[in-house]
């Protein structure tokens, strides 16, 4: 079931770092798509190029990924791109290569995210002797544009694995929608380890991998490109409403109802007072936020078709079901049993 996290007001004005849109368009124009046919298509501007630090709404670039299929007529392309893509997103990707680890790596990738787009783009989860790496879905997109991104996405994260753990081979690569009709080109890039229709689109490795030192680990080249990260990440922060901010964190946890501003203040390096202020001048509210953090960590559980109402409701820490039913019509304006049958 896709789940039309549209409704969820804040997701709308998602922006992606035109670095990323770069990073596409240079990669498939070596892939002989010309750059003017590849925007020229998505009716985008060129000029978007030639920004150092320019942000461009999701709708945009999920157009310019339509585009991408339509010019290329070739359905393998983001796997393609994900593969001979040498220069990613130069600081993030080269701090994560020059990490000491690999759970280095990934705590740079999470705490840099923020130069790459206004939402979290993967989330690493513990569990006994696994690891799991979630590659979060693009809301608002086509689903052939859903899977080009998760596509692009998944085969980046599964060579920086791959780059530290050569001989240790992941569990698993899921993917949260159906086996397209080209699956033989999954297995020529993750070995025959993918999986599809499941309940979320990551990759599943051994959890002792994390801690795996890296061979191309350089302390002192670290130090520097974090530096760097640093201070365009702070750059990046100030650019970003704290409305988003907000909805961001709050998204992240199971249950947002339960998270109080103070926690959200800290974490912001705000005071409570400071970051209602803010929330004001923007026209927001705390509450309003909450709620639509709230309907958004609901539909994200009830896009796994195995998920009842009573199992989503004591996930998000709720005693019964009755009174998750009173907060779902209040979060979302209708009820878990109506929005199921949609």
């Amino acid at each position: 079931m896709a789940v039309p996290l549209d409704m969820v007001g804040v997701e709308q004005d998602t922006r992606i770092s035109v670095s990323v849109v770069r990073s596409l368009v240079n990669t498939a124009e070596c892939l002989g798509i010309p750059r003017h046919q590849l925007l020229g298509g998505a009716e985008a501007d060129l000029s978007w190029l030639e920004a150092s630090e320019a942000w461009v709404p999701c709708t945009e670039v999920y157009r310019v990924c339509e585009a991408a299929l339509a010019a290329s007529r070739e359905e393998t392309l983001a796997l393609r791109l994900g593969a001979c893509h040498q220069e990613r997103l130069p600081v993030v990707s080269q701090l994560a290569l020059y990490a000491a680890t690999l759970r280095q790596a990934f705590s740079a990738i999470y705490r840099f995210n923020g130069l790459l787009s206004d939402r979290p783009g993967t989330r690493l989860f513990e569990d006994g002797e696994w690891a799991t790496l979630e590659c979060l879905p693009a809301s608002g997109a086509r689903a052939d544009v859903q899977r080009f991104l998760a596509e692009f996405a998944m085969v980046g994260l599964y060579r920086l694995i791959q780059a530290y753990c050569s001989g240790a081979p992941v569990q698993r690569v899921v993917f949260a929608y159906n086996a397209p009709d080209y699956r033989a080109a999954y297995s020529e890039v993750f070995s025959g380890t993918e999986l599809f229709g499941q309940s979320f689109t990551g990759i599943v490795f051994h959890r002792a991998m994390l801690d795996v030192q890296s061979p191309y680990h350089d302390a002192d080249i670290y130090q520097l490109l974090y530096g760097i990260a640093e201070q365009r990440n702070q750059s990046a922060k100030r650019a970003i409403a704290y409305s988003v901010r907000v909805h961001e964190v709050l998204a992240r946890h199971p249950m947002p109802h339960r998270v109080s501003i103070e926690d959200i203040a800290e974490e912001l390096e705000l005071s409570a007072r400071s970051l209602r202020r803010r929330l004001a001048e923007e026209g927001a509210s705390f509450r309003g936020i909450t709620k639509d953090a709230c309907a958004a960590v609901a539909l994200r559980l009830f896009a796994n078709d195995e998920q009842r109402v009573q199992d989503v409701a004591e996930t998000m820490g709720f005693s019964n079901s009755s009174s998750f039913y009173r907060a779902f019509k209040q979060w979302t304006g209708t009820t878990p049993r109506k929005y199921l049958r949609l």
